[in-house]
């Protein structure tokens, strides 16, 4: 900035108009190098410690070597909701969260419908697409719903079957969660990052609408 100043005072405004560029595209850069890190922060996620959750992890030590992808680090929300997110703007640097509440509720089956679903999103970088328009959330939440696929959660859920190959498995934790999935305190910004709704009931609108969870358990129960 004070480089871009200096050059356009001096006359030689294609310098500054150069740095200035270079400065303002570097800014932009530092702020979403940083976006994954302020979603945790704002969701109030928890690493998971090394040996803890056993289950969970082998889930996704074993859906990740099927798919391919880098086994991403995991953090839980400490509250009786049941939902799920993946947070990342690439493979490499992707977090996995879910609640206890969803942990408390899903069978082995039905977790790894949900961990499969994630995961899809991570491969196809709907997840890192998906953790960059945070801030666009933030600021401009109308403008959100343009940049994400049309019925991006139904297509996630079918790519994650594509992974399990049983359907059942993330019906049934559709139906679990579909009635408890409301996070106390979650930014409208991040509704599209998650498994469904984060919104209590009555509360403020998401900046996204996710499609009616009947609508995602019909289509799996069609595959």
């Amino acid at each position: 900035m004070v480089l871009g100043v200096l050059g356009a005072l001096l006359g030689a405004w294609w310098l500054g108009a150069l740095v200035g560029a270079v400065a303002g595209g570097a800014a932009v850069a530092w702020w979403l190098a940083g976006t994954s890190e302020r979603v945790l922060q704002a969701v109030d996620a928890v690493p998971v410690p090394s040996g803890e959750q056993p289950r969970l992890r082998n889930l996704v030590d074993g859906l990740c070597a099927t798919s391919g992808l880098p086994v991403p680090a995991l953090s839980i929300i400490d509250v009786d909701a049941a939902n799920s997110l993946a947070v990342g703007t690439s493979p490499d640097d992707t977090t996995l969260v879910l609640t206890r509440g969803l942990l408390d509720r899903l069978d082995r089956i039905e977790l790894e419908g949900v961990v499969a679903r994630e995961l899809a999103r991570v491969r196809r970088g709907e997840v890192a697409l998906a953790t960059l328009l945070v801030p666009l959330g933030s600021i401009a939440p109308g403008l959100l719903a343009r940049f994400l696929p049309d019925r991006y959660d139904v297509r996630a859920d079918i790519e994650a079957v594509g992974l399990t190959r049983y359907p059942p498995g993330l019906t049934r934790a559709l139906e679990k969660t579909g009635t408890a999935s409301a996070v106390p305190h979650v930014p409208r910004s991040t509704s599209h990052l998650w498994l469904d709704d984060p919104s209590p009931t009555g509360g403020e609108p998401p900046a996204t609408a996710h499609s009616p969870i009947e609508e995602r358990i019909a289509t799996l129960q069609e595959l």
